[in-house]
C-alpha cells in the first residue's frame, strides 16, 4: 500500500510539474534568435526542430525530474548529436511495476517519431511487455501526423498499461495469458485492417464513379465540340451567296428584274445599320447622263427587314468598230479599277459595294464584236451632288473650307494608295446627309469613270467637266494626244472645284484662266498663294493634297478678299464675285478676329513650370495642368501676322494622326491673339509696306536666351537667315557638346531649307511663270497691336535622349541596346504605315522616358521635317555639307541617306529613315566616340562600299543589321516592317513562354526545338479525346466486305489480260504543296508529312526516285485519307490507280488510249455501270492554258482556277453557281475574263468541238497555238477507237480535273452520264509530277520516264447494286442471276440441336469440309433451323447441315422449294461438290443471257475461295434454244416459261454430270482408242472380241480394270483421253 500511495503521490507531482513546465514554455518561450538576412527554406525548418526539440526537453526535465536522465552527448565539430534520454516509467499505484523508455529525438522530430527503446522491465508479465512493445510501434506514427510534442502522452499511454497490469495483481484477477493477447490484437489489427480496406474500397468505388462522370461531361463535351466545329465548317463551305430561310415579301416577288452579284454584298448605312444582301431589284430610273443610266434599286431581303436605297449606274459598252484587242485591254483595266474601288473604305469616299461585268448579244456584221453590260452598285447620296447644291444655295464661307478639307483628305489618301480620281469635277462630288442631319461632300466614280468614257468614246476624252476655256485644263494633259492622269492632274482638277465652291459653278466661265482671275480679284494673301499652288504649271512643283490642307487660308479665318483693295475696286469688281454667305467671327478667345479683353486658355489652363528650349518660330516649355495635375511640353508659335503658319500646321496635322507608345503623343492644338503694343509701335515706325518673299515671311534674327530645361524636342522649319545661338547649358560641361549642337542647328537650318522646292506655298521664285506665280504684289500691312500665338500641346518627355545613353557606354548591356533598338523600329512601322517619313532622325531626337518598372522606354520626336507620302527632294546645296569640317561637328547630315545628300529631284520614300536608324544603330552598339574619331568612323561607314572599325566585331548579328540598312541603294534596304518580322531581331525579353515555344517550334534551327518535339510526343492523349476520335468511325457491314472481295477479284483479273503487275506504293510522305487540305502529320523530328490524298502522287514519287521501276502496266490497291472538319480520324477510302510506264517517247497517244480501254472494260463487267450512262470527258492542259490565255485569266489565278472548273456540271453544280467561286478573292478571275471562260462552257462529240473552238479562236492566232494539242487529242480517239472503246468520248475544253498533275498531258473523266453527274474514274499523262520529283543535280544522263494512269474508288463498286436502279429491277437481277455478287460469306453452315454432337461430330465435319476446301462455318446453339437462318439473303448460305446421330440432313437455301436431302457422312464432300457444280452452271448460263460480255468468276471459283480468272470471250456461253411441242390434251397447269427454265436446269444437271466424270488418261494409238469407245463394262465378251495384239490386250485389260473402278465408286460417265495423239472420247460407265 506504501508503494501504491508513493506512487500516486510522484504522479500527481508530475502532473503538477507538466502543467507549470506548460506555463512557462508554453506562453512564453525562448525568444528567437534575431533574423539572418535571406535564410533558406531548409534552415527555418531546421531552427524550428531545434527550438520545439529543445523546449519539450526542458519540460520533461522539470516534469520527471530524477526519472529523467540524459544521455545526449556533446556535439562534434561537424554535427549536432541529436537529444537523447531516458525516462523511468512505473505505474502510479505500484512502483514495482515499471519499465525504463529511451528516446532519441531525430533531426526533423515531431514532424517524424523519435527513436524509442525499452530496457529493464525487470518481471513484467510477458502479455504486459507485449502490449508495451505494440503500443510504442504503432503510437508513435499516429501522433506524428499532427506534427506536436509527443513524449509525454507516449509516457501517460505506458503508464496506464501498467496501472492495468498493477491493478491485476493487487485485485487477484487473471491476465490473458500470452497467445491470447497475440491473437487479440492479430484480431483487432486485422479488423482494423478490413474497415481500412472497406473504406478504401468505399473510396476507390465513389472515385470511380466520379472518374467516369467527369470522362462521361468530357466525352459530351468534346462530341460537341466536333459537332459545332463540323457545323461551321459546313457553314464556311457553304457557296458565297446570300440566302434567307424567310420569304420575301409580295412587293418584292411581284419585281421581274433581279440582278445578283457574284459575291454577297456588305452595306452599312449613316445609322450604323448593317445589310447582307447577294441581289437588288426594283429598278426605277433616277438620273441619265451622256454615258451612264442611273437607277435607283433596293436590296433583297426577308420579309419585314428594312431596305435601304442604293443607286446601279449601268452603261453599255461595245466594241464594234474598234480594236478587239485594245477593247478588251480597256474592259481589263476597267475592271481592275472597280475591284480595287471595292477595296476602298474612308469617310469621304462613296464605296462601290459591288459591280457585274455582262457579257450581251450584239447584232453586228462582226461576229467577233463584243457587247458588255456595265453596272456599279453604290450607296445613295442625299441630297445629290455638289454642283446642285451650290446653283441651289450660297455656300458658307467656313463650310466651305471645312469641305475642302475633307475633300483634300480623300484626294490625299487616294493617292498614298496610288489611286488617281482622274474626273474630279462638281458633278463626281456628292453631298450626304449623316445621321445627325450634318451634310458633307464625298467624292465619286474614282478611276473608272474616266475608263467608262474612254470605252463608250470613239476618241479619248480630255476632260469631262462642263466647256471651258483651254486654260482651264491642266498644262500636261491640255495638249496630249493620250493624256496620263496623275495625283497632281487631280490637284488642279480639284483647284477647280475650290475655285466653284468660293466664287461660283461658272466661275470657269467668267474667267478665261486661273491667271485672269487672281489678277482682276483682290484676292487675300493666304488665298492666293493657296490658289497658286492649285495652278502651278509643272506638275512636279504641284503641291501634294496633304500640303495643301495645311495652308494658312484653310487652317485659319483669313478672309477671301483684301477689304482695302476690295473697296478701292469699287461696285463693277465686286458684281463679278459669287453671293458668299459671311460668317460672323464668334468672339472666343482663339479667334484672330477677336477685339477688346479675352481670357488667355493658356494662362486659365497651365501653370508654366520652366522652360525647355527655344527654336526658330518659339519656344517650348513645361507646364502643369491645373485640371489633372499632369505634366505637358507646350509648344507656343509666337506669329506677328498671319503668314507663316504653313509648315506649323503641316506638322500638327502629322502629329495628329500619331498614336503609339513609341511616338511623342500629340494632345491638342488652339491659337491665342495677345496685345503687344510694343511690336504695333515698332511696326509703325516702319514703312507702310513691305515686300514678301514667295515664302510668305519676312527676314528676323532670334537670340536664344540660356536653355535650363531639356533640347527643343518639336523643331519647326527655320529659314534662311534665322540666326540661332545656343549658350553653354549649365549642364553640360564640356565645351564640344555645345559646339556640336550649334553645328547640328545649321545642319537642320540647311536640310529645312532644302525643301522648300515641293513645299504648299509658291516659294520658288527661280523662274517666273505665266506672270501668276512670278510676281511681287505690294500689300498695304494691316498694322495691328497683336500677335498670334499658336500652342501646341504634347507629351512631357524628361530631358534624357537616345544621345544620353549613347555617351554613357550603352554598348555595356547588349541585352538593352537590343530592346530600344526594337521600340524604335516599332515606332517607325507605325509612323511609316501612314505613309509619313521622319526625315530628321538621329538620337537626339529619340528621347528616353522612364516607365513604372524604372525601365527606359523610346519617344520618337521632333516631325518637323517629316512629310506625308513620298518626300520631296532636297536641294543640291546639302550635298556640299561634306565640305565642312568635319573635325569641328559631325551634326544632322551624317545621319541623312545618301539619295538625300546627292541633291537629286526624284521623290523618296521611307528608306531614309532606314538609313538613319542604320547610323543609329551603329553608335547603339559602338563605344563613345570623341568629335574627331566620330567624324573619321562615320564618315567610313558613309561611304559606298560601308566600312566598319576594326575593332567592331564583325561576327555579331548587329553587323549583318547595320550592313544591311547602310546600303546607298534605297531598294536593297529593308523596310521597318520586313526587319521587324524578320529573325534577325532576337526574342523580346518581355515574351512569355508560348511565345518562345511557338518560335522554337517553328524555327528548326532553334536549339529549343528538338526539346518542344519531345514534349510534344510525350504529352499524354486526353481520354476524352481518345474515346471520341473514332466514335463515329463508319465500319462496313460483312456483306458490304464479301462485295469487295468480288469487285476486287475482278479487277484484279481486267488489269492482268492487260499484263499489268500489281505494284505496292508509300503510305506516307513529306507534305506537297500540290494539296491544300491533306491529312498533315509531324514526326518527332519535326518533318510535315501527310498521308496519301491519292496514289498518283505516291507513284509519280516512286518513279522520279526508284532505280529500276516496273516499266509498261501496273496497279496499285491503296487506301487515301481525307480529313473531317470535326476532327477525329481520318476518313479512309479504298482506290486503285493503272498506270502505263514507259521511257520512250513515241506511241503516247496509244499508252493514253489503253487507259481508256481499260475504265471502258471495267463499266463492262459490271451491270449497274450501263454503256449509256458512262462517257468519257477528255480534254488537253495545253489546250486549256491556251483558253486562259484567250480569256485573259492572270497567271497567278489560273490554278484556282482549274480547281474549280474541276466541278463544272458535276453534281448540280452550274455555271452560275460556279461564277460566284471564280469571282471569290480566293480565285480572283476576272468578270469579263469568267465571261469569256463561260463561251467554252461545253462538250461535244470531237469533230463538233473542234469546229466550235476553231469559230471562237477565230482571226487570231490561238487556234494555231491548239493545233498540235488538236492533233493529239485526234489521236488518241482514233487509237481508242481500234482497241473497241465503247463508251461515248465527248471532249470539254473547260475539263480541269487535278489538272496541276497533268500539266502538259492529256487528261480524262469518265463520267456517270445522268440528271447529276458523277465521276467514275479521272487520269491523265502526269509526266511533268514525275519531272517535279525528280533529283535537281546529277539528271542529265538519266532517263526521262513517262505515266498515264487513272484512279478511281474501287470500293464504291461494291456499294453500287444496292444503290444503282429500282427495287423492282434490282429484285429482277436478282432472280434471273444477273447480280455478279451471288457469292456468299461462306457456302456451308453445320449446325446441330443436340449440344454434345455439336462439340463432337458436328466439329469432325466442319474439319473435313476446311480440309476439302470448302467454306464453311459452325452455327451457333439454337433450337430450330429458323433461328439460324439470316434475314438478309446475301447474307445466308447456299447449304445448311443439320448432324443428327445416324444421318446429315442438307437444305438447300441458293434454291426455293428444294426438299432437304439425307446424305452418309461419308459422301458429304462428294454430294456438295456436285452441288456447288450444278449451282456454278446455272449461274453462268442465266449470265450469258445479258446483252454485253461480261468478266465473271470461272469455274474454279467455289466455296473453296480459288482465285478469280478473267475468261472473256469464253466466259459468256451461248443461251440453249428451248422448243416446247404441246401434246394433243395440253395440261390445264401448262406454264410455257416454267417448261423453258425446267429445261434447262435439266439439261444443265445432264450437262455437269459429264464435266464431273472422271478421266483416264492412256498411252495407245487411236485405232485401239476407238475400239474401247465401242465396248461395255456390263457385256465382257465385247472387250474379248477386240481386234488387237497379244501385247496390247494386256495393257486395254488394265485400262478395262480402271474403268470398272470408276464404276465401282458410283460415276456415271468418264472420259478416255489419250495422250499421245490429243484424242479424248466419252464413255458410258454403266452401259
Amino acid at each position: 500500500m506504501a508503494g501504491k500511495k508513493q506512487g500516486q503521490k510522484k504522479a500527481g507531482q508530475q502532473k503538477a510539474a507538466k502543467n507549470n513546465a506548460n506555463t512557462v514554455a508554453g506562453p512564453s518561450p525562448v525568444p528567437p534568435p534575431a533574423p539572418q538576412p535571406g535564410p533558406s527554406s531548409n534552415d527555418t525548418a531546421t531552427t524550428k526542430y531545434e527550438e520545439l526539440q529543445s523546449n519539450e526537453v526542458l519540460a520533461l526535465q522539470a516534469i520527471y525530474q530524477d526519472d529523467f536522465i540524459d544521455q545526449t552527448s556533446s556535439h562534434g565539430a561537424w554535427k549536432k548529436s541529436e537529444p537523447t534520454f531516458q525516462l523511468h516509467i512505473s505505474a502510479p499505484s505500484d512502483e514495482a511495476i515499471s519499465i525504463n523508455l529511451g528516446v532519441i529525438l531525430v533531426a526533423t522530430y515531431p514532424k517524424s517519431p523519435p527513436l524509442l527503446s525499452l530496457s529493464k522491465y525487470g518481471d513484467l508479465r510477458e502479455v504486459t511487455l507485449f502490449k508495451i512493445q505494440k503500443y510504442v510501434e504503432t503510437q508513435p506514427k499516429i501522433f506524428a501526423l499532427e506534427e506536436q510534442e509527443m513524449i509525454f502522452r507516449i509516457v501517460e499511454g505506458i503508464q496506464e498499461i501498467l496501472q492495468e497490469a498493477a491493478e491485476a495483481k493487487a485485485f487477484g484477477k487473471t491476465l490473458p495469458t500470452l497467445e491470447e493477447e497475440r491473437a487479440a490484437h492479430a484480431a483487432a489489427t486485422a479488423q482494423l485492417e478490413l474497415e481500412a480496406k472497406a473504406q478504401e474500397e468505399k473510396k476507390r468505388l465513389e472515385d470511380s464513379k466520379e472518374e467516369d462522370r467527369v470522362l462521361h461531361e468530357m466525352l459530351q463535351e468534346e462530341l460537341k465540340r466536333k459537332r459545332d466545329k463540323e457545323k461551321e465548317a459546313k457553314r464556311k463551305n457553304r457557296p458565297n451567296s446570300v440566302s434567307f430561310a424567310t420569304p420575301l415579301d409580295a412587293t418584292q416577288q411581284e419585281e421581274a428584274e433581279i440582278i445578283t452579284f457574284d459575291q454577297p454584298c456588305s452595306f452599312t448605312d449613316a445609322r450604323g445599320h448593317l445589310t447582307m444582301f447577294s441581289g437588288v431589284n426594283n429598278k426605277e430610273p433616277f438620273l441619265n447622263g451622256p454615258t451612264t443610266v442611273v437607277y435607283e434599286v433596293r436590296p433583297i431581303l426577308p420579309a419585314g427587314q428594312r431596305r435601304p436605297r442604293l443607286v446601279l449606274k449601268q452603261v453599255k459598252v461595245h466594241s464594234a468598230g474598234k480594236d478587239q484587242a485594245h477593247f478588251r485591254k480597256q474592259l481589263k483595266a476597267l475592271e481592275s479599277q472597280l475591284e480595287s474601288m471595292k477595296q476602298l473604305r474612308h469617310q469621304a469616299i462613296i464605296e462601290v459595294l459591288d459591280y457585274r461585268i455582262d457579257r450581251t448579244a450584239l447584232s453586228s456584221d462582226d461576229a467577233n464584236a463584243m457587247s458588255w453590260n456595265v453596272m456599279i452598285l453604290s450607296p445613295l447620296a442625299e441630297p445629290g451632288s455638289l454642283e446642285t447644291l451650290l446653283r441651289t444655295f450660297p455656300m458658307d464661307v467656313n463650310r466651305a473650307r471645312s469641305w475642302t478639307v475633307s475633300l483634300l483628305d480623300a484626294l490625299s489618301w487616294l493617292h498614298t494608295r496610288d489611286v488617281v480620281h482622274q474626273d474630279i469635277h462638281l458633278g463626281n462630288i456628292l453631298v450626304v446627309t449623316s445621321s445627325t442631319g450634318d451634310m458633307g461632300p464625298r467624292l465619286a466614280d474614282i478611276g473608272y469613270q474616266r475608263e467608262l468614257h474612254n470605252l463608250t468614246a470613239k476618241k479619248t476624252a480630255i476632260s469631262m467637266a462642263d466647256a471651258r476655256s483651254a486654260y482651264w485644263l491642266a498644262p500636261e494633259i491640255a495638249a496630249a494626244t493620250n493624256p496620263q492622269y496623275t495625283p497632281k492632274t487631280d490637284i488642279w482638277d480639284f483647284g477647280i472645284v475650290f475655285l466653284q465652291m468660293f466664287f461660283g459653278v461658272d466661275v470657269a466661265q467668267k474667267h478665261t484662266s486661273p491667271d485672269n482671275l487672281m489678277s482682276s480679284s483682290p484676292l487675300s494673301r493666304p488665298l492666293e498663294e493657296l490658289v497658286s499652288c492649285f495652278f502651278k504649271p509643272e506638275p512636279k512643283k504641284r503641291p501634294r493634297a496633304f500640303e495643301l490642307s495645311t495652308s494658312e487660308f484653310l487652317a485659319t479665318d483669313a478672309p477671301i478678299f483684301e477689304q482695302d483693295e476690295l473697296d478701292a475696286a469699287g461696285n463693277d469688281t465686286a458684281a463679278l464675285l459669287p453671293p458668299i454667305t459671311p460668317t460672323r467671327a464668334k468672339p472666343r478667345q482663339d479667334s484672330f478676329t477677336a477685339r477688346g479683353p479675352f481670357i488667355s486658355r493658356y494662362k486659365e489652363d497651365f501653370v508654366e513650370e520652366g522652360r525647355l528650349g527655344k527654336g526658330g518660330f518659339g519656344e517650348v516649355v513645361k507646364a502643369r495642368k491645373k485640371l489633372d495635375g499632369q505634366i505637358y511640353a507646350i509648344k507656343k508659335i509666337s506669329q506677328r501676322s498671319r503668314e507663316g503658319l504653313t509648315e506649323v500646321l503641316k506638322e500638327v496635322r502629322l502629329l495628329s494622326q500619331l498614336s503609339h507608345p513609341a511616338v511623342v503623343r500629340y494632345f491638342n492644338t488652339w491659337l491665342e491673339e495677345v496685345h503687344d503694343p510694343s511690336d504695333f509701335e515698332e511696326t509703325s515706325t516702319n514703312a507702310d509696306t513691305v515686300e514678301y518673299s514667295q515664302d510668305g515671311t519676312s527676314e528676323f534674327n532670334i537670340e536664344f536666351e540660356e536653355s535650363r530645361g531639356g533640347l527643343d524636342f518639336i523643331s519647326s522649319s527655320r529659314h534662311a537667315g534665322d540666326e540661332i545661338v545656343f549658350e553653354l547649358d549649365p549642364e553640360h560641361g564640356d565645351s564640344d557638346a555645345v559646339v556640336e549642337e550649334e553645328e547640328e542647328e545649321e545642319d537642320d537650318d540647311e536640310f529645312t531649307d532644302s525643301d522648300s522646292d515641293d513645299s504648299a506655298g509658291p516659294d520658288d521664285d527661280s523662274q517666273p511663270e505665266n506672270g501668276l506665280l512670278g510676281r511681287r504684289r505690294e500689300r498695304r500691312l494691316s498694322h495691328r497691336p497683336f500677335r498670334t500665338i499658336l500652342y501646341i500641346s504634347m507629351e512631357y518627355c524628361d530631358k534624357r535622349t537616345l544621345r544620353d545613353l549613347i555617351s554613357r557606354n550603352l554598348l555595356v548591356d547588349m541585352t538593352e541596346v537590343w530592346r530600344l533598338f526594337r521600340q524604335i523600329l516599332q515606332g517607325l512601322v507605325h509612323i511609316h504605315s501612314l505613309s509619313i517619313v521622319h526625315r530628321d532622325l538621329k538620337p537626339d531626337n529619340i528621347f528616353i522616358s522612364v516607365g513604372p518598372d524604372g525601365a527606359n522606354n523610346i519617344k520618337i520626336g521632333d516631325f518637323g521635317l517629316a512629310s506625308k507620302g513620298q518626300i520631296a527632294a532636297v536641294q543640291a546645296s546639302l550635298a556640299n555639307a561634306d565640305q565642312l569640317d568635319q573635325t569641328r561637328s559631325v551634326g544632322t547630315s551624317v545621319y541623312v541617306a545618301p539619295e538625300v545628300r546627292s541633291g537629286g529631284t526624284g521623290n523618296y520614300t521611307t528608306k531614309v529613315d532606314m538609313y538613319s536608324l542604320g547610323i543609329m544603330f551603329f553608335e547603339m552598339c559602338y563605344h563613345p566616340m570623341l568629335a574627331m574619331e566620330r567624324a573619321r568612323i562615320l564618315e567610313s561607314l558613309r561611304a559606298s562600299t560601308p566600312v566598319l572599325p576594326t575593332d567592331f566585331d564583325p561576327g555579331t548579328a548587329q553587323t549583318e543589321i547595320i550592313m544591311s540598312l547602310v546600303v546607298h541603294n534605297p531598294k536593297e534596304r529593308p523596310s521597318s516592317a520586313a526587319l521587324l518580322e524578320s529573325n534577325k531581331l532576337p526574342d523580346e525579353m518581355e515574351s512569355d513562354t508560348v511565345r518562345r515555344a511557338i518560335a522554337a517550334i517553328t524555327d528548326p534551327k532553334s536549339a529549343f526545338y528538338p526539346k518542344v518535339l519531345s514534349t510534344l510526343f510525350s504529352n499524354k492523349i486526353d481520354q476524352a479525346k481518345d474515346f471520341a476520335y473514332d466514335l463515329n468511325d463508319h465500319s462496313p457491314s460483312a456483306t458490304e466486305y464479301l462485295y469487295r472481295r468480288t469487285v476486287k477479284e475482278t479487277l484484279v483479273a481486267i488489269f492482268r489480260t492487260h499484263g499489268a503487275l500489281q505494284v505496292p506504293l508509300g503510305s506516307i510522305y513529306p507534305h506537297s504543296s500540290n494539296y491544300s487540305n491533306a491529312v498533315k502529320l509531324l514526326d518527332e523530328g519535326g518533318a510535315l508529312l501527310q498521308l496519301p490524298y491519292d496514289l498518283m502522287m505516291s507513284h509519280a514519287r516512286m518513279l522520279a526516285k526508284a532505280k529500276n521501276p516496273v516499266l509498261g502496266p501496273s496497279y496499285s490497291f491503296g487506301s487515301v485519307f481525307r480529313e473531317q472538319h470535326a476532327g477525329g480520324q481520318p476518313s479512309e477510302f479504298g482506290v486503285v490507280d493503272f498506270n502505263v510506264v514507259t521511257t520512250e517517247a513515241l506511241d503516247l497517244s496509244l499508252k493514253e488510249a489503253n487507259v481508256l480501254k481499260v475504265v471502258d472494260q471495267i463499266a463492262d463487267a459490271f451491270p449497274a455501270l450501263s454503256k449509256s450512262q458512262m462517257v468519257f470527258h477528255i480534254n488537253h492542259s495545253d489546250l486549256l492554258q491556251v483558253i486562259f490565255d484567250f480569256c485573259g485569266v492572270e497567271h497567278s489565278a489560273r490554278r484556282a482556277a482549274s480547281e474549280v472548273l474541276s466541278k463544272l456540271n458535276i453534281q448540280d453544280m452550274t455555271w452560275q453557281k460556279l461564277r460566284g467561286q471564280l469571282r471569290s478573292p480566293s480565285c480572283g478571275v476576272s468578270a469579263t475574263s469568267v465571261d469569256e471562260l463561260q463561251r467554252f462552257d461545253f462538250r461535244d462529240n470531237p469533230s463538233k468541238a473542234f469546229s466550235k473552238l476553231k469559230t471562237l479562236f477565230e482571226n487570231t492566232d490561238y487556234y494555231q497555238k491548239a493545233a498540235s494539242t488538236i492533233a493529239h487529242l485526234k489521236e488518241v480517239i482514233e487509237f481508242s477507237k481500234s482497241l473497241g472503246v465503247k463508251l461515248k468520248i465527248y471532249v470539254t475544253p473547260l475539263h480541269s480535273f487535278n489538272e496541276v498533275f497533268f500539266k502538259g498531258g492529256m487528261m480524262f473523266a469518265c463520267v456517270w452520264d445522268k440528271n447529276k453527274r458523277q465521276v467514275f474514274a479521272a487520269g491523265g499523262r502526269y509526266d511533268s509530277l514525275i519531272k517535279e520529283h525528280r533529283q535537281k543535280a546529277g539528271t542529265s544522263t538519266s532517263v526521262d520516264r513517262r505515266a498515264v494512269g487513272v484512279s478511281f474508288a474501287w470500293e464504291r463498286l461494291a456499294q453500287v447494286p444496292a444503290k444503282s436502279g429500282s427495287k423492282s429491277s434490282s429484285k429482277k437481277a436478282a432472280q434471273a442471276g444477273h447480280n455478279p455478287f451471288k457469292e456468299k460469306i461462306y457456302d456451308v453452315l453445320v449446325a446441330s440441336f443436340d449440344p454434345t454432337i455439336r462439340k463432337t461430330t458436328a466439329l469432325e465435319v466442319l474439319r473435313d469440309l476446311w480440309e476439302s476446301g470448302i467454306s464453311a462455318e459452325l452455327a451457333n446453339n439454337a433450337r430450330s433451323p429458323d433461328e439460324l437462318i439470316p434475314d438478309k439473303v446475301e447474307e445466308q448460305p447456299a447449304w445448311m447441315v443439320i448432324v443428327k446421330p445416324d444421318v446429315l440432313k442438307v437444305k438447300t437455301l441458293w434454291t426455293k422449294d428444294t426438299p432437304e436431302d439425307d446424305v452418309p457422312a461419308d459422301k458429304l464432300v462428294t454430294w456438295l461438290r456436285t452441288e456447288m457444280r450444278e449451282r456454278d452452271s446455272v449461274l453462268k448460263m442465266t449470265t450469258a443471257g445479258r446483252p454485253r460480255q461480261g468478266y465473271g468468276v470461272s469455274d474454279t471459283m467455289t466455296g473453296a475461295g480459288d482465285a478469280a480468272s478473267y475468261s472473256g470471250h469464253n466466259a459468256t456461253s451461248h443461251q440453249q434454244d428451248v422448243r416446247v411441242l404441246i401434246g394433243q390434251t395440253k395440261s390445264k397447269k401448262f406454264n410455257r416459261q416454267a417448261v423453258v427454265e425446267q429445261a434447262h436446269n435439266a439439261a444443265s444437271k445432264l450437262l455437269q454430270e459429264f464435266h464431273s466424270g472422271p478421266i483416264a488418261a492412256i498411252e495407245t494409238s487411236d485405232t485401239v482408242l476407238q475400239a474401247i469407245k465401242g465396248t461395255s463394262l456390263s457385256q465382257a465378251e465385247t472387250w474379248r472380241k477386240l481386234d488387237i495384239t497379244n501385247v496390247e490386250k494386256k495393257y486395254v485389260r488394265d485400262v478395262q480394270d480402271m474403268l470398272m473402278q470408276f464404276r465401282d465408286s458410283g460415276e456415271k460417265t468418264a472420259f478416255v483421253y489419250n495422250f499421245r495423239t490429243g484424242s479424248c472420247v466419252y464413255y458410258d460407265l454403266q452401259g
